[in-house]
């Protein structure tokens, strides 16, 4: 496992940046645009237990294009992360862990809305106001947040502005079962959806099962 970072390669034209990379490779090699900026081992062969995944580089300069870092075990190439430079925003993506949930009227389910480039690549920049809307019964959204502390909107409205080109909605179950469909809009960009399903399920002591019938 590599994860590089920051967590995006769009900054501004001439940036100084020292870059992370948290890996359990035994080596990681982090190339900018093809070029290679060495292989590093981690800062935890020093001793301290809280760096031993942690490998960095100082005084990268940023160039458009694309950041790669490569791991090795045994000088065997196992994983690696590629980060692109994203275009202007182009649409909308939602996302969510869990697409099903329990008809129990408590049950709740997350989904992330992010902005994206024509290539598919994350906005990290773009924060556009986003709307979201429900069709279907089974699920209503309870809140919407971008993370910006410094935000005054109010979380229980079925939009928001999102911050570093995401943000969280929150759904609750109604007590009915069924599909719901859940979309989000924004002016000038692709719009998106995701369907929700809920079902006869209870969660009791940790564990799922079918609700019995009444």
């Amino acid at each position: 496992m590599v994860h590089i970072v920051p967590h995006h390669w769009n900054w501004r034209s001439g940036m100084i940046l020292d870059i992370h990379v948290f890996s359990s490779c035994e080596e990681v090699e982090l190339l900018v645009n093809g070029h290679s900026l060495g292989c590093r081992t981690p800062l935890g062969a020093s001793g301290i237990l809280a760096e031993r995944y942690r490998f960095i580089w100082h005084g990268v300069r940023w160039r458009p294009g694309e950041i790669r870092a490569v791991g090795f075990r045994a000088q065997r190439r196992c994983a690696e992360e590629i980060l692109h430079t994203a275009g202007d925003p182009f649409m909308l993506k939602l996302h969510s862990a869990r697409t099903h949930c329990s008809a129990d009227g408590e049950d709740m389910v997350f989904a992330t809305v992010s902005v994206l480039d024509a290539a598919g690549n994350p906005c990290p920049n773009a924060a556009p106001h986003v709307r979201f809307q429900t069709e279907g019964g089974s699920l209503v959204i309870v809140a919407a947040d971008g993370g910006n502390a410094a935000s005054l909107e109010p979380f229980h409205t079925p939009e928001c502005t999102l911050f570093s080109g995401m943000a969280v909605i929150y759904l609750r179950s109604t007590g009915s079962l069924g599909k719901t469909v859940l979309r989000a809009e924004s002016d000038g960009l692709c719009s998106t959806e995701l369907v929700f399903n809920a079902k006869n399920i209870c969660l009791t002591a940790g564990i799922r099962k079918k609700m019995t019938a009444r």
